[in-house]
Protein backbone atom coordinates (compact mmCIF):
# COMPACT_ATOMS: atom_id res chain seq x y z
CA UNK A 1 0.00 0.00 0.00
CA UNK A 2 3.01 2.53 0.80
CA UNK A 3 4.50 1.72 -2.56
CA UNK A 4 1.35 2.35 -4.25
CA UNK A 5 0.67 5.44 -2.18
CA UNK A 6 4.25 6.71 -2.72
CA UNK A 7 5.84 5.08 -5.18
CA UNK A 8 9.01 2.84 -5.06
CA UNK A 9 11.22 5.52 -5.26
CA UNK A 10 10.07 7.38 -1.85
CA UNK A 11 9.68 4.21 -0.32
CA UNK A 12 12.73 2.95 -0.61
CA UNK A 13 14.45 6.57 1.03
CA UNK A 14 12.37 6.69 3.72
CA UNK A 15 13.11 3.09 4.45
CA UNK A 16 16.71 4.12 3.75
CA UNK A 17 16.46 7.03 5.99
CA UNK A 18 15.03 4.57 8.83
CA UNK A 19 17.89 2.29 8.72
CA UNK A 20 20.62 5.68 8.69
CA UNK A 21 19.07 7.26 11.65
CA UNK A 22 19.33 3.78 13.73
CA UNK A 23 23.59 3.05 12.65
CA UNK A 24 23.70 6.94 13.93
CA UNK A 25 21.95 6.31 17.39
CA UNK A 26 23.67 2.82 17.68
CA UNK A 27 27.20 4.57 16.74
CA UNK A 28 26.07 6.85 19.75
CA UNK A 29 24.99 4.52 22.31
CA UNK A 30 28.22 2.47 22.08
CA UNK A 31 30.28 5.73 22.28
CA UNK A 32 28.55 6.07 25.63
CA UNK A 33 29.91 2.93 27.36
CA UNK A 34 33.48 3.24 28.06
CA UNK A 35 36.57 2.44 26.09
CA UNK A 36 38.03 -1.11 27.21
CA UNK A 37 37.89 -4.86 27.38
CA UNK A 38 35.74 -6.55 29.71
CA UNK A 39 35.88 -10.07 30.47
CA UNK A 40 33.71 -12.83 32.11
CA UNK A 41 34.09 -16.40 32.32
CA UNK A 42 31.70 -18.90 34.19
CA UNK A 43 30.77 -22.60 32.88
CA UNK A 44 27.88 -24.93 32.81
CA UNK A 45 27.70 -27.96 35.59
CA UNK A 46 27.71 -30.53 33.86
CA UNK A 47 26.38 -31.37 29.38
CA UNK A 48 24.43 -34.01 30.67
CA UNK A 49 26.19 -36.99 28.77
CA UNK A 50 29.82 -36.85 30.44
CA UNK A 51 30.00 -34.83 34.24
CA UNK A 52 32.66 -32.65 32.33
CA UNK A 53 31.36 -29.00 33.32
CA UNK A 54 31.30 -26.81 29.83
CA UNK A 55 33.70 -23.98 30.06
CA UNK A 56 32.63 -20.43 28.82
CA UNK A 57 34.89 -17.40 28.26
CA UNK A 58 33.51 -14.16 26.84
CA UNK A 59 35.27 -10.98 26.14
CA UNK A 60 34.31 -7.72 25.09
CA UNK A 61 36.24 -4.91 23.22
CA UNK A 62 34.83 -1.51 23.18
CA UNK A 63 36.40 1.06 20.97
CA UNK A 64 34.76 3.99 19.97
CA UNK A 65 31.62 3.36 18.25
CA UNK A 66 32.48 -0.33 17.46
CA UNK A 67 31.71 -3.44 20.06
CA UNK A 68 33.36 -6.77 19.22
CA UNK A 69 32.10 -9.83 21.11
CA UNK A 70 34.88 -12.83 20.99
CA UNK A 71 34.30 -16.22 22.54
CA UNK A 72 37.62 -17.69 21.97
CA UNK A 73 38.36 -20.67 24.93
CA UNK A 74 34.85 -21.88 25.24
CA UNK A 75 35.08 -25.47 25.24
CA UNK A 76 34.76 -27.61 21.93
CA UNK A 77 30.76 -28.50 20.89
CA UNK A 78 29.59 -31.57 23.33
CA UNK A 79 28.02 -34.90 22.14
CA UNK A 80 25.30 -33.59 24.86
CA UNK A 81 22.64 -31.40 23.73
CA UNK A 82 24.05 -27.92 25.16
CA UNK A 83 25.31 -26.72 21.90
CA UNK A 84 24.61 -23.06 21.11
CA UNK A 85 24.38 -22.30 17.36
CA UNK A 86 25.93 -19.06 15.46
CA UNK A 87 22.47 -18.05 15.41
CA UNK A 88 21.52 -18.14 19.11
CA UNK A 89 25.25 -16.74 20.30
CA UNK A 90 24.84 -13.74 17.76
CA UNK A 91 21.22 -13.26 19.83
CA UNK A 92 23.31 -12.82 22.59
CA UNK A 93 25.30 -10.22 21.72
CA UNK A 94 22.32 -8.23 20.19
CA UNK A 95 20.29 -8.48 23.12
CA UNK A 96 23.03 -7.62 25.39
CA UNK A 97 23.84 -4.96 23.60
CA UNK A 98 20.31 -3.58 22.99
CA UNK A 99 19.49 -4.11 26.54
CA UNK A 100 21.75 -1.23 27.24
CA UNK A 101 20.22 1.26 24.91
CA UNK A 102 17.80 4.04 25.21
CA UNK A 103 14.41 2.55 25.00
CA UNK A 104 13.42 4.32 21.59
CA UNK A 105 16.24 2.77 19.38
CA UNK A 106 14.81 1.01 16.58
CA UNK A 107 15.78 -2.27 15.80
CA UNK A 108 17.38 -2.55 11.83
CA UNK A 109 19.63 -3.30 9.93
CA UNK A 110 21.42 -0.41 11.02
CA UNK A 111 21.74 -2.33 14.52
CA UNK A 112 22.48 -5.49 14.05
CA UNK A 113 25.52 -4.57 11.68
CA UNK A 114 27.31 -3.09 14.91
CA UNK A 115 26.95 -6.46 16.45
CA UNK A 116 30.29 -8.18 15.32
CA UNK A 117 31.30 -11.37 16.98
CA UNK A 118 34.17 -13.94 16.61
CA UNK A 119 32.16 -17.10 18.04
CA UNK A 120 34.63 -20.45 16.63
CA UNK A 121 33.28 -23.18 14.58
CA UNK A 122 33.07 -26.13 16.61
CA UNK A 123 32.65 -24.76 19.92
CA UNK A 124 29.76 -25.00 22.50
CA UNK A 125 28.92 -21.17 20.82
CA UNK A 126 28.93 -22.16 17.27
CA UNK A 127 28.00 -25.58 17.07
CA UNK A 128 28.67 -27.62 13.50
CA UNK A 129 26.41 -30.56 12.32
CA UNK A 130 25.50 -33.19 13.61
CA UNK A 131 26.14 -31.23 17.59
CA UNK A 132 23.06 -31.71 19.24
CA UNK A 133 21.40 -28.44 20.08
CA UNK A 134 18.33 -28.98 21.95
CA UNK A 135 19.53 -27.87 25.07
CA UNK A 136 21.43 -24.78 23.48
CA UNK A 137 19.37 -22.42 24.60
CA UNK A 138 20.80 -23.15 28.23
CA UNK A 139 24.24 -22.33 27.09
CA UNK A 140 23.03 -18.87 25.70
CA UNK A 141 21.67 -17.58 28.14
CA UNK A 142 24.84 -18.66 30.37
CA UNK A 143 25.97 -16.49 27.59
CA UNK A 144 23.92 -13.43 27.84
CA UNK A 145 24.66 -13.52 31.74
CA UNK A 146 27.83 -13.52 31.90
CA UNK A 147 28.48 -10.62 29.18
CA UNK A 148 26.20 -8.38 31.39
CA UNK A 149 28.59 -9.32 33.74
CA UNK A 150 31.67 -8.69 31.98
CA UNK A 151 30.45 -5.13 31.27
CA UNK A 152 29.70 -4.30 35.05
CA UNK A 153 33.02 -2.65 35.71
CA UNK A 154 32.20 -0.33 33.28
CA UNK A 155 28.21 0.44 33.81
CA UNK A 156 27.73 -0.70 37.23
CA UNK A 157 24.57 1.38 37.12
CA UNK A 158 23.11 -0.67 34.65
CA UNK A 159 24.09 -3.84 34.95
CA UNK A 160 22.06 -6.26 37.15
CA UNK A 161 23.49 -9.08 38.74
CA UNK A 162 23.48 -12.51 37.72
CA UNK A 163 19.95 -13.77 37.14
CA UNK A 164 18.73 -17.95 37.25
CA UNK A 165 20.13 -17.89 33.39
CA UNK A 166 19.13 -20.91 32.50
CA UNK A 167 16.01 -22.01 30.63
CA UNK A 168 14.89 -24.55 33.99
CA UNK A 169 13.13 -27.20 31.14
CA UNK A 170 10.81 -29.31 32.63
CA UNK A 171 8.70 -32.36 30.41
CA UNK A 172 6.82 -35.41 31.20
CA UNK A 173 4.94 -38.01 29.09
CA UNK A 174 1.74 -40.04 30.72
CA UNK A 175 -0.50 -42.38 29.26
CA UNK A 176 -3.81 -41.81 30.67
CA UNK A 177 -4.88 -44.87 32.36
CA UNK A 178 -8.78 -44.97 31.09
CA UNK A 179 -8.96 -43.50 28.12
CA UNK A 180 -5.46 -44.69 26.85
CA UNK A 181 -4.28 -41.45 25.33
CA UNK A 182 -0.94 -40.65 25.43
CA UNK A 183 -0.09 -37.08 27.11
CA UNK A 184 3.17 -34.60 26.84
CA UNK A 185 4.22 -31.56 28.23
CA UNK A 186 7.00 -29.25 28.29
CA UNK A 187 7.52 -25.71 30.03
CA UNK A 188 10.06 -23.69 31.03
CA UNK A 189 10.26 -22.32 34.67
CA UNK A 190 10.84 -19.24 36.25
CA UNK A 191 13.66 -18.27 38.79
CA UNK A 192 15.09 -14.82 40.57
CA UNK A 193 16.10 -12.09 38.46
CA UNK A 194 19.60 -10.16 39.50
CA UNK A 195 19.64 -7.29 41.80
CA UNK A 196 20.06 -3.71 40.11
CA UNK A 197 21.75 -0.73 41.15
CA UNK A 198 18.80 0.86 42.90
CA UNK A 199 16.02 -2.17 43.48
CA UNK A 200 16.00 -5.67 44.02
CA UNK A 201 15.39 -8.51 41.58
CA UNK A 202 11.78 -9.34 41.06
CA UNK A 203 11.14 -12.88 42.19
CA UNK A 204 10.47 -15.83 39.94
CA UNK A 205 10.52 -14.07 36.29
CA UNK A 206 11.64 -15.21 33.02
CA UNK A 207 14.70 -13.56 31.75
CA UNK A 208 17.22 -12.47 28.96
CA UNK A 209 15.81 -14.19 25.96
CA UNK A 210 13.01 -16.30 27.40
CA UNK A 211 9.39 -15.23 26.20
CA UNK A 212 7.37 -17.93 28.39
CA UNK A 213 5.30 -17.45 30.87
CA UNK A 214 4.38 -19.46 34.10
CA UNK A 215 2.20 -21.91 33.22
CA UNK A 216 -1.28 -22.19 35.68
CA UNK A 217 -1.61 -24.89 37.63
CA UNK A 218 -5.21 -25.14 36.57
CA UNK A 219 -4.12 -25.07 32.94
CA UNK A 220 -1.90 -27.97 33.94
CA UNK A 221 -4.05 -30.31 36.04
CA UNK A 222 -7.17 -29.55 33.44
CA UNK A 223 -5.07 -31.50 30.29
CA UNK A 224 -2.89 -33.79 32.28
CA UNK A 225 -3.88 -36.60 34.76
CA UNK A 226 -1.39 -35.52 37.43
CA UNK A 227 -1.27 -32.93 39.75
CA UNK A 228 0.74 -29.19 40.46
CA UNK A 229 1.24 -30.13 44.63
CA UNK A 230 2.95 -27.17 45.23
CA UNK A 231 4.10 -24.04 43.90
CA UNK A 232 5.50 -21.10 45.83
CA UNK A 233 8.61 -18.80 46.01
CA UNK A 234 11.58 -20.16 48.02
CA UNK A 235 12.60 -18.95 51.06
CA UNK A 236 15.88 -17.43 51.86
CA UNK A 237 17.05 -17.77 47.92
CA UNK A 238 17.46 -14.35 47.14
CA UNK A 239 21.14 -13.15 47.06
CA UNK A 240 21.85 -11.07 50.05
CA UNK A 241 22.71 -7.62 48.98
CA UNK A 242 22.09 -4.02 49.11
CA UNK A 243 19.77 -4.45 47.03
CA UNK A 244 18.40 -8.72 47.13
CA UNK A 245 18.18 -11.09 44.20
CA UNK A 246 14.82 -12.17 43.51
CA UNK A 247 13.37 -15.25 45.04
CA UNK A 248 13.56 -18.65 43.56
CA UNK A 249 10.21 -20.76 42.69
CA UNK A 250 9.48 -24.27 43.69
CA UNK A 251 7.34 -26.39 41.43
CA UNK A 252 5.99 -29.87 42.48
CA UNK A 253 4.40 -32.11 40.04
CA UNK A 254 2.99 -35.03 41.45
CA UNK A 255 2.06 -38.35 39.61
CA UNK A 256 -0.90 -40.13 41.99
CA UNK A 257 -2.02 -42.90 39.80
CA UNK A 258 0.00 -43.15 36.43
CA UNK A 259 4.29 -43.94 35.60
CA UNK A 260 5.50 -41.34 34.10
CA UNK A 261 8.73 -40.45 31.86
CA UNK A 262 10.31 -37.16 32.75
CA UNK A 263 12.56 -35.09 31.43
CA UNK A 264 14.43 -32.41 33.01
CA UNK A 265 16.50 -30.37 30.86
CA UNK A 266 18.22 -27.41 32.79
CA UNK A 267 21.60 -25.95 35.35
CA UNK A 268 22.80 -24.56 38.32
CA UNK A 269 23.88 -27.89 40.10
CA UNK A 270 26.56 -26.44 41.53
CA UNK A 271 26.29 -22.98 42.28
CA UNK A 272 23.35 -20.46 42.34
CA UNK A 273 24.19 -16.69 40.30
CA UNK A 274 26.72 -14.05 41.31
CA UNK A 275 26.39 -11.46 43.08
CA UNK A 276 28.22 -8.24 42.05
CA UNK A 277 30.18 -5.69 43.88
CA UNK A 278 29.71 -7.33 47.58
CA UNK A 279 26.65 -8.90 46.82
CA UNK A 280 26.36 -12.12 47.60
CA UNK A 281 25.09 -15.59 45.46
CA UNK A 282 21.53 -16.32 44.91
CA UNK A 283 20.40 -20.25 46.03
CA UNK A 284 21.48 -22.91 43.90
CA UNK A 285 19.35 -24.74 42.07
CA UNK A 286 17.27 -28.27 43.16
CA UNK A 287 15.71 -31.28 41.74
CA UNK A 288 14.51 -33.66 43.68
CA UNK A 289 12.36 -36.81 43.54
CA UNK A 290 10.10 -37.34 46.31
CA UNK A 291 10.93 -34.31 48.45
CA UNK A 292 8.15 -34.54 51.41
CA UNK A 293 7.00 -37.75 51.05
CA UNK A 294 8.01 -40.26 54.14
CA UNK A 295 6.29 -43.20 52.19
CA UNK A 296 9.39 -43.17 49.53
CA UNK A 297 12.90 -42.69 49.39
CA UNK A 298 13.71 -39.08 48.89
CA UNK A 299 16.83 -38.80 46.25
CA UNK A 300 18.21 -35.71 44.71
CA UNK A 301 18.46 -35.37 41.23
CA UNK A 302 20.79 -33.89 38.58
CA UNK A 303 19.86 -30.89 36.01
CA UNK A 304 20.13 -32.89 33.09
CA UNK A 305 18.35 -36.24 33.17
CA UNK A 306 15.49 -38.75 32.00
CA UNK A 307 13.85 -40.77 35.24
CA UNK A 308 11.21 -43.32 34.97
CA UNK A 309 8.25 -42.29 37.89
CA UNK A 310 6.34 -44.80 39.70
CA UNK A 311 2.57 -43.85 40.47
CA UNK A 312 2.66 -42.47 43.73
CA UNK A 313 5.84 -40.04 43.04
CA UNK A 314 6.88 -36.22 43.30
CA UNK A 315 9.13 -34.51 41.35
CA UNK A 316 9.92 -30.78 42.66
CA UNK A 317 11.83 -28.36 40.38
CA UNK A 318 13.77 -25.67 42.47
CA UNK A 319 15.32 -23.15 40.67
CA UNK A 320 18.21 -20.54 41.60
CA UNK A 321 17.55 -16.77 43.21
CA UNK A 322 19.24 -13.94 41.70
CA UNK A 323 22.60 -12.68 42.73
CA UNK A 324 22.80 -10.05 45.06
CA UNK A 325 23.65 -5.74 44.63
CA UNK A 326 26.13 -4.52 46.91
CA UNK A 327 27.47 -5.57 50.53
CA UNK A 328 24.05 -7.15 52.35
CA UNK A 329 24.98 -4.93 55.77
CA UNK A 330 24.07 -2.04 54.23
CA UNK A 331 21.10 -3.07 52.94
CA UNK A 332 17.98 -0.73 54.28
CA UNK A 333 16.78 -2.08 57.58
CA UNK A 334 12.91 -1.95 57.06
CA UNK A 335 13.21 -3.89 53.84
CA UNK A 336 15.01 -6.31 55.51
CA UNK A 337 11.52 -6.51 57.83
CA UNK A 338 9.28 -6.27 55.11
CA UNK A 339 11.11 -9.41 53.83
CA UNK A 340 11.02 -11.18 57.15
CA UNK A 341 7.22 -10.17 57.48
CA UNK A 342 6.32 -11.33 54.09
CA UNK A 343 8.46 -14.63 54.21
CA UNK A 344 10.69 -14.40 51.92
CA UNK A 345 13.59 -14.43 54.62
CA UNK A 346 13.26 -15.64 58.55
CA UNK A 347 14.49 -14.16 61.26
CA UNK A 348 18.01 -15.74 61.57
CA UNK A 349 19.06 -15.02 57.78
CA UNK A 350 18.29 -11.39 58.53
CA UNK A 351 20.40 -11.15 61.20
CA UNK A 352 23.21 -13.30 59.52
CA UNK A 353 23.48 -12.33 56.09
CA UNK A 354 22.17 -8.36 56.78
CA UNK A 355 22.90 -7.95 60.31
CA UNK A 356 19.10 -6.95 61.30
CA UNK A 357 18.21 -7.99 64.40
CA UNK A 358 14.20 -8.34 64.64
CA UNK A 359 12.04 -8.69 67.73
CA UNK A 360 10.51 -11.48 66.97
CA UNK A 361 7.47 -10.38 69.59
CA UNK A 362 6.68 -6.85 67.80
CA UNK A 363 8.47 -7.36 64.26
CA UNK A 364 10.37 -4.57 64.92
CA UNK A 365 14.00 -3.63 64.39
CA UNK A 366 16.29 -3.45 67.06
CA UNK A 367 18.19 -0.65 66.20
CA UNK A 368 21.17 -0.67 68.54
CA UNK A 369 21.55 -4.47 68.47
CA UNK A 370 21.32 -4.02 64.57
CA UNK A 371 24.15 -1.64 64.31
CA UNK A 372 26.41 -3.53 66.68
CA UNK A 373 25.31 -6.86 64.29
CA UNK A 374 26.65 -4.52 60.98
CA UNK A 375 29.66 -3.28 62.44
CA UNK A 376 30.82 -7.05 63.04
CA UNK A 377 30.12 -8.70 59.98
CA UNK A 378 31.51 -5.31 58.14
CA UNK A 379 34.68 -5.55 60.15
CA UNK A 380 34.97 -9.68 59.48
CA UNK A 381 34.34 -8.54 55.71
CA UNK A 382 37.81 -6.23 55.89
CA UNK A 383 41.48 -8.21 54.79
CA UNK A 384 43.57 -8.57 57.40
Amino acid sequence: DLVDKYGISDFDRYVGAVIDYTDRRTRTEIAGIPDGTYKADGFLDFDGFTEAIVNLRTKITIKGESAFFDFAGCDQQRRAPVNSTKAMTFAACAYALRALMANDMPVNDGFYRHVKMNAPEGTVVHAQHPAPVVGGWETQVRVTDLLFRALAPGMPNKIASATKAMMAQAGFGIIDRETGEYHCNYEALAGGYGARATSDGPDAVQQHGQNTENAPVEEVESHFPMRVSRLSLIEDSEGPGKYRGGLGMRRDYHFPEDPATFTILSDRDIAGPQGIFGGQDGRKAYYILNPDDGQKERSELTSKCVIELNPGDTVSFQTPGGGGYGPPEERNSERVLHDVIEGKINYQRARECYGVVIDQQTNTVDESATEEARKTIKKSREPV
